[in-house]
């Protein structure tokens, strides 16, 4: 059961959550969707060490969305 997959994962996941933490403290539009990026990466990389597969694209296609919004707003200079 404690394996050093499991054991690495669950390090990832207290990243995820101090991150994501973060997250509801930060004013800036921009660094805000940087922590999130991050977190969704701790959150990534927990669900490929425990094999979850399904959750690991959904994190990814997460971050890929983010950036899309970062690029997207970067482009057009439009604040909402």
């Amino acid at each position: 059961m404690w394996t050093t997959n499991y054991i690495i994962s669950q390090v990832f996941a207290l990243f995820f959550i101090i991150i994501f933490g973060a997250t509801f403290f930060v004013k800036n539009k921009k660094l805000l969707q940087i922590l999130y990026i991050s977190a969704s990466l701790c959150l990534g990389i927990e669900y490929l060490f425990l094999e979850a597969y399904a959750g690991m694209v959904s994190s990814f296609v997460s971050i890929i969305a983010t950036l899309w919004f970062l690029i997207n707003e970067k482009l057009n200079k439009k604040k909402d």
